[in-house]
């Protein structure tokens, strides 16, 4: 459900801090996509990764969030 909706904003601008279909941000649009199907998400990625639990890759489904460090020690 959550990867479906998530194509019905393809073409949607991107706004640094936004988190509504005026424009998001891509923790802003997680927080959004995730709180339409009742799932309550903090607003940042660094917040969303420390709520979230680790799966192993091989059992990744979609909807999955997926978080890197590529700025030093900080989740991006």
């Amino acid at each position: 459900t959550v990867v479906e909706r998530a194509r019905t904003f393809a073409g949607t601008a991107y706004r640094a801090g936004g988190s509504s279909p005026n424009g998001f941000d891509c923790s802003g649009f997680v927080q959004y996509l995730y709180g339409q199907v009742g799932i309550r998400l903090p607003r940042t990625a660094s917040e969303q990764f420390d709520v979230g639990l680790s799966v192993k890759p091989s059992r990744l489904v979609p909807g999955d969030l997926v978080f890197f460090r590529t700025e030093g020690r900080r989740v991006t």
